[in-house]
C-alpha cells in the first residue's frame, strides 16, 4: 500500500471517530414541546362544576371515559370512597315520576368547547326551587349493583347515605347519556328507556358532616358501630336540599 492511501485511509479514520466523539460528547436530550393547554388538546372530556350548596362549596366534575364515566362530588376538597354503579343495558331505565315545571330552577353561566365544559353558579333564592328537581329524578333501577372500589363509611347511616347518593348519581349519568335533558312525559310513547353502550359509573363522594361532627374519613376514636342520635327535621331539611343541589349541577351534564 502507498504512502498516499495509507494517509487518506488514516484521515478516513480520524474523521470517523471524530464523529463518534461528537455524539457521545453531547449529552443534552431532544426537548420535546409540551401541548398548550387548549382543551382541544385533553384527551377526556370533561365537565366542572362549582355551587354553594347549603353554605358549603361543592365541586363537581365529570370525565367520560371509553368504558367508564367517573364523577367526583366534594365539600371537602379532595376526593372520597369511591363506588362503582353498573346497570346491565338490558334493563330499561325508569321514567321520571313527573314532568319538569314550565321554568328552571336555577341561572347558569356555561362555557363549553369541544372536550371540555364548565360552569360556575351562584346558588338558587330559596330551598324550594333547589327542590323541584327531585320529582324530576329517574329513579334508580332495582338491579343497579354497587361496588365499593376504594374505602366505605364506617357509620352504618353515612354508608345508607352514599349508596342513595351513588344509586341515584349513576341513574342520573346513564339518563343524561341516553337521553341528553331532564325529560318530559308529554308526546307519549314508552315510559322506560332501552340503555345501547351503557358505561359504569365510578363515584368518588366526600361529604360535609353536620356541624358537630368530624369530616368523611376522619378518625373520631370511636366504635364503628356506634349509633347517631336522629337527625333534627333541619337537619334533614338541609340534606334534602344538598341531595337536589348535586343532582341538579349533575343534570347541567350534557352527557357526553
Amino acid at each position: 500500500m502507498s504512502l498516499s492511501a495509507i494517509s487518506r485511509k488514516t484521515a478516513s479514520l480520524s474523521l470517523s471517530n471524530d464523529r463518534q466523539n461528537q455524539i457521545h460528547i453531547d449529552p443534552t436530550p431532544a426537548k420535546i414541546q409540551p401541548l398548550p393547554l387548549s382543551s382541544s388538546h385533553l384527551p377526556i372530556p370533561t365537565f366542572t362544576l362549582t355551587r354553594t350548596l347549603a353554605g358549603v362549596q361543592t365541586d363537581l366534575l365529570i370525565q367520560s371515559y371509553e368504558d367508564r364515566v367517573f364523577v367526583m362530588i366534594t365539600q371537602l376538597g379532595r376526593m372520597g370512597f369511591l363506588t362503582q354503579a353498573t346497570l346491565s343495558p338490558l334493563l330499561p331505565l325508569l321514567n321520571p315520576p313527573s314532568q319538569p315545571p314550565p321554568t328552571t330552577f336555577t341561572t347558569t353561566t356555561t362555557t363549553t368547547t369541544s372536550s371540555t365544559s364548565s360552569s360556575t353558579t351562584t346558588p338558587s333564592s330559596t330551598s324550594s326551587s333547589i327542590t323541584q328537581i327531585l320529582p324530576l329524578l329517574p329513579p334508580p333501577h332495582p338491579s343497579t349493583l354497587l361496588l365499593p372500589l376504594l374505602g366505605t363509611p364506617r357509620i352504618p347511616s353515612d354508608q345508607t347515605r352514599d349508596e342513595l347518593y351513588v344509586g341515584q348519581v349513576a341513574t342520573l349519568v346513564w339518563w343524561l347519556g341516553e337521553n341528553p335533558h331532564l325529560p318530559s312525559n308529554s308526546g307519549g310513547g314508552r315510559g322506560e328507556r332501552l340503555g345501547g353502550g351503557r358505561r359504569p359509573v365510578i363515584v368518588s363522594l366526600a361529604l360535609a358532616r353536620a356541624r358537630g361532627r368530624d369530616p368523611v374519613g376522619s378518625s373520631t376514636g370511636k366504635g364503628a358501630a356506634e349509633e347517631e342520635p336522629e337527625q333534627e327535621p333541619e337537619a334533614s331539611e338541609r340534606e334534602r336540599e344538598r341531595f337536589a343541589g348535586i343532582m341538579g349541577m349533575i343534570a347541567e351534564w350534557s352527557g357526553e
